[in-house]
């Protein structure tokens, strides 16, 4: 007896001081389409261990050794009547001891699946959030993280959280946003530059920096209360450098290895291109983006698999509507169109837009759900972000008048949305964190900027502006990231500008905030410019482009005179549009407009009008 009581206390201090396993992803949930799941363990040597559990909520369907002795992969399955709660599974270690894990089901919120993700009705509002507000001062710098708060460092970290975003939720909705796109808040661990969040050191984990996972949650939940939704932004195609498996890879494909360092091409056109070379392609995709951040295999199953569980592990715990996914064609094409499959088939309304930084339609068509492509391949992407209209606005503003109007790039551009098979999801935008303020884009010409913010704000798709856009925010530098991405003013404790209060801001950045916001306000209320069709006419040499959004509710026309002087419209050119009105409300210079055969459009200006 004596015998068996000391055994029965050796296993039990066996189990209860089992080496620490990190486990990915850490739990599940009941009832998801996604009923069988990889479970990656890591701990020292467990890949010898063998598994097993007498949980009636899950089965151990196979086990999986890594060629890292270090991993163990588990395929669970997880029972249709399984009800949430702990389930623990017990292995075996190579010198005998019986250890134990958890993996507990969670169960899943009311209505997960049939969550709706951002759509047309939205105007976005993207945060760089180290930069934006600092409400939490006290977690600036973390023990843990190796990079310390500097503000005088502009590539450094300032502070900025995810306590600051909640706090400014109701100036964001009082501007007429509806959904918050974060640039990523995954843990960034890395020695310098980690502010930005595209070099992920963990992917199951909010820098503590901004906060917590619970934090991140609880921002989404709040932000509902104001409906806005949060779309989280994704890096599939690469992780940081100090990630924590870099040092000790599962399998010697993780990542894309090359017998010395190979940087990708940036060829984009390899995926239309009908003579490609294997090399070619094989130097895009496979390609590192940067030195610091190693290139994914998405080839690699377990791989893509863990990336899968991840992203749907997010969408289920934080409530998120969408996701931004980063450098999107970068990732294996064939992989994407299964990411994409998979989170779908769990939430048949989700959203998702991808990073396709080129300016030919061509190439960002290719990525889209069920575009007509020669080879049939089909992404399953819902959304894409709309670069050739960035560029051609702004060249169409910068550049003089010509015989034709310059208005004539984006009149162009928009003619070839018969390239896309859904023109009408594209992300629209004329800045971001990786380009040019629009403010400084346009050489500060204000006028320009609120022409600029009218189209913006009423073309077809959805709009994206970067934060501080609605007071003017510029930089010295057309190229320099750290500069695009400065502090938001009020943001931080004794800021002599606040953007929040007005403080000290220009009389010109308080009109342009009154400006969007009147705009936005509109947008958000008036369903026309969320599905209307849109009808545009050829500009002529007035230098006016003039649109027509409409449904069979209501009709409204867009009038931009980039032009110095006023211009008169003859109105018979757009019967077509005007369906018979004579008159309207000017939603911009708040007047009861008439015409009988001309209207006067002043110089430097736009008019929203809704036709009687």
């Amino acid at each position: 007896m004596k015998s068996f009581l000391l055994l029965f206390a050796l296993v039990v201090f066996q189990i209860l001081n089992a080496q620490e396993i990190r486990i990915e992803p850490p739990n599940w949930w009941t009832n998801m389409q996604h009923d069988t799941v990889q479970i990656l363990l890591y701990s020292s040597d467990i890949g010898q261990a063998e598994f097993s559990t007498k949980s009636n909520n899950i089965k151990i369907l196979q086990q999986h050794s890594a060629e890292n002795s270090n991993y163990k992969f588990l395929d669970i399955a997880i029972s249709r009547n399984a009800i949430a709660g702990d389930n623990p599974i017990s292995y075996t270690t190579s010198n005998g001891a019986i250890r134990s894990i958890n993996f507990p089901l969670m169960e899943r919120s009311e209505n997960s699946a049939q969550r709706q993700g951002f759509d047309n009705s939205d105007a976005v509002y993207l945060i760089v959030p180290d930069r934006f507000v600092n409400a939490n001062p006290q977690n600036d710098n973390i023990p843990e993280m190796v990079e310390k708060a500097n503000r005088d460092n502009p590539e450094g970290r300032h502070g900025g959280d995810i306590a600051g975003i909640q706090q400014s939720l109701d100036y964001i909705a009082n501007l007429g946003f509806t959904a918050i796109w974060p640039t990523p808040m995954l843990e960034n661990n890395r020695k310098s530059v980690s502010y930005h969040g595209y070099g992920i050191t963990d992917f199951y984990r909010i820098d503590p920096r901004f906060g917590s996972n619970l934090e991140f949650k609880n921002l989404v939940a709040t932000a509902r209360k104001h409906d806005i939704k949060i779309i989280q932004d994704f890096v599939l195609n690469h992780c940081g450098d100090d990630h924590w498996w870099m040092q000790d890879l599962p399998f010697a494909d993780w990542i894309n290895t090359w017998p010395q360092y190979t940087q990708t091409n940036h060829k984009k056109s390899v995926a239309i291109d009908p003579y490609v070379s294997d090399i070619d392609r094989e130097t895009y995709l496979r390609g590192w983006f940067v030195p610091s951040m190693p290139d994914l295999n998405q080839q690699n199953p377990y791989l893509a698999k863990y990336l899968i569980q991840n992203a749907i592990w997010w969408i289920e715990y934080s409530g998120i509507n969408g996701i931004r996914v980063d450098t999107y064609s970068y990732s294996d094409p064939e992989f994407m169109a299964q990411w994409n499959k998979a989170i779908l088939r769990e939430y048949p309304n989700f959203s998702v837009v991808g990073e396709e930084w080129t300016m030919s339609k061509t190439i960002i068509a290719r990525y889209q759900k069920d575009a007509q492509n020669p080879d049939d391949y089909n992404s399953n992407l819902t959304h894409l972000m709309d670069f050739p209209l960035l560029d051609k606005t702004i060249k169409a503003l910068n550049e003089p008048n010509t015989w034709q109007s310059s208005w004539s790039q984006v009149y162009e551009s928009l003619a070839h949305d018969y390239l896309y098979a859904s023109p009408e999801k594209q992300m629209i935008f004329l800045d971001n964190h990786d380009e040019t303020r629009i403010y400084r884009a346009l050489n500060h010409n204000f006028e320009n900027w609120k022409l600029a913010m009218t189209l913006i704000s009423t073309m077809r798709g959805f709009p994206q502006m970067l934060y501080g856009t609605e007071i003017l925010m510029t930089h010295p530098d057309l190229g320099h990231h750290a500069q695009i991405r400065t502090e938001f003013p009020g943001g931080w404790q004794g800021d002599t500008q606040d953007a929040f209060t007005g403080k000290n801001l220009s009389a010109e950045s308080k009109e342009a905030q009154k400006f969007l916001r009147k705009l936005l306000q509109f947008r958000k209320n008036t369903s026309t410019l969320h599905n209307g069709k849109l009808l545009h006419y050829a500009p002529e040499n007035n230098d006016c482009y003039v649109y027509f959004r409409y449904d069979d509710n209501r009709r409204i026309m867009v009038v931009l005179n980039k032009a110095e002087e006023s211009a008169q419209l003859d109105m018979h050119r757009f019967t077509q549009g005007l369906q018979g009105a004579k008159s309207g409300y000017d939603i911009i210079s708040e007047k009861n407009l008439n015409w009988a055969q001309n209207l006067t459009i002043p110089a430097k200006s736009s008019m929203l009008i809704v036709l009687d």
